[in-house]
């Protein structure tokens, strides 16, 4: 399942985004560099295998069918999916995130302001519901991305979104 996310305007640093596990992709890709974990799944996402072989295998075998013999099975086809850690919504993960970047001497401040969290590294912040998506904001900001969400993205007209921004660009495979 490769999802796309959409840069708006390559000199600005704002990328759509509509799911938390693009956000994670990007706080992996760009501010940790941790490798995403890959596996393969099905077409209708039902399962997911170590190997491209093992997923091939399963989609054509007629007892993994019989799960939902209401599908065709047929014309299903096996696609990567890459996982990353659940950063902003996994305290412990976001946490390593703090890590990193405090290790590279950035000034860190992680608060609770009225009904939100602030999470602030040298200078650029992020609020967020919770601490965990305050600091992979405010992570992803200090690396000079400013994540906008979007969930008009999963529908096929982006222009739908709040900006309106002309210059787009797609970021792929992240």
């Amino acid at each position: 399942m490769q999802e796309a996310i959409q840069r708006i305007g390559s000199r600005t640093g704002r990328v759509r985004v509509a799911t938390p596990a693009q956000l994670d992709a990007l706080v992996g890709e760009y501010v940790t560099g941790d490798p995403p974990e890959i596996a393969w799944q099905d077409s209708y996402g039902f399962f997911q295998f170590d190997t491209r072989a093992e997923a091939e295998e399963a989609i054509s075998n007629s007892y993994h069918r019989l799960f939902r013999p209401d599908l065709d099975w047929d014309a299903a086809w096996v696609e990567e999916v890459r996982r990353y850690p659940r950063y902003s919504s996994d305290l412990t993960a976001a946490w390593e995130v703090v890590e990193c970047l405090s290790a590279n001497g950035r000034k860190t401040e992680i608060c609770r302001q009225g009904d939100f969290w602030r999470a602030a590294f040298a200078g650029t912040e992020a609020y967020g519901a919770t601490p965990a998506m305050a600091i992979c904001l405010a992570a992803l900001r200090s690396k000079g991305i400013d994540p906008i969400f979007c969930e008009s993205l999963l529908e096929e007209n982006p222009a739908s979104c709040v900006d309106s921004e002309e210059e787009t660009e797609t970021l792929e495979n992240l």
